[in-house]
């Protein structure tokens, strides 16, 4: 079989986007206002994110774990993430997931913890 020279362009191009990710399907960059975009190499489609990781616009809709997961370094240092954007990426989830997915347990959970975050010693 033979090659024409654009199928050949067309191979090697393939084949050091994926070295280059190392296998990562997903390329994002944090933006100099702040926003966030994300690239899919095999779809080719974008999208941009806010912030917090939520969906802003585009074709590209990813969860905003995926997001996060598609970031080089730690999303604090890239991001500058605020508390309240931890909680709703990070915590939340959590909370969910122990709780089997269900709002009523989750809202007991957090009751719960309230309080025991009370009791901690204030020099934690």
């Amino acid at each position: 079989m033979k090659l024409t020279n654009s199928q050949l362009k067309q191979i090697i191009k393939e084949e050091i986007l994926k070295t280059l990710n190392e296998g990562s399907r997903y390329r994002a960059k944090q933006l100099d206002n702040g926003l966030v975009r994300v690239h899919d190499y095999e779809s080719g489609l974008t999208g941009l994110y806010n912030k917090d990781l939520s969906y802003r616009s585009g074709d590209l809709r990813l969860s905003k774990e995926k997001v996060k997961a598609a970031l080089p370094g730690a999303v604090d240092e890239v991001l500058g993430m605020d508390q309240e954007a931890r909680l709703s990426t990070e915590v939340l989830p959590l909370l969910m997931d122990v709780a089997g997915g269900n709002p009523d347990v989750a809202k007991e959970m957090v009751e719960i913890l309230n309080v025991l975050v009370q009791e901690l010693p204030e020099e934690l």
